[in-house]
């Protein structure tokens, strides 16, 4: 999330919803944010659109199945969102609830930044470069 602060690729917006279930409605309101994607030359913004937990909201499932119909776009609740779809996309819109949401999820799972170092499971090539230097260490310190 800080990656995609410190790139300006985080948008947090008021809500993550729609009046009604339609793709031209979404399609407008990512236009109006300066969100496109070229689908013949493949550029672009792939979207990551997080909403809150609540599953009662209408408007907030409507958001989802107008997502369905565009393929840059995805949309998941914010208890099903992994470091794995936050990389795929280049941009993030968050609600402040869903954010809210994350954010007590990062808690409970131990990820928050107030707990301390974080073992680092990404990219794969530092967790490898670290194990190595771990390793090298561990036999140098052996063989004296």
């Amino acid at each position: 999330l800080s990656d995609k602060y410190r790139r300006g690729a985080l948008l947090v917006v008021e809500q993550t919803e729609l009046e009604s279930a339609k793709t031209q409605l979404l399609l407008e309101k990512l236009s109006n944010l300066g969100l496109s994607f070229d689908e013949d030359r493949g550029e672009g913004h792939r979207v990551l659109i997080v909403g809150s937990n609540s599953r009662e909201q209408q408007a907030q499932a409507d958001c989802k199945l107008a997502s369905q119909n565009i393929p840059w776009v995805s949309m998941v609740h914010a208890v099903n969102c992994n470091v794995l779809k936050l990389v795929q996309h280049s941009v993030l819109i968050i609600g402040r609830d869903g954010l809210r949401d994350l954010e007590a999820r990062f808690k409970q799972s131990g990820m928050a930044a107030d707990q301390g170092p974080v073992r680092r499971t990404w990219p794969p090539s530092a967790v490898l470069r670290e194990y190595r230097a771990a390793r090298a260490a561990s036999t140098v310190e052996m063989q004296e």
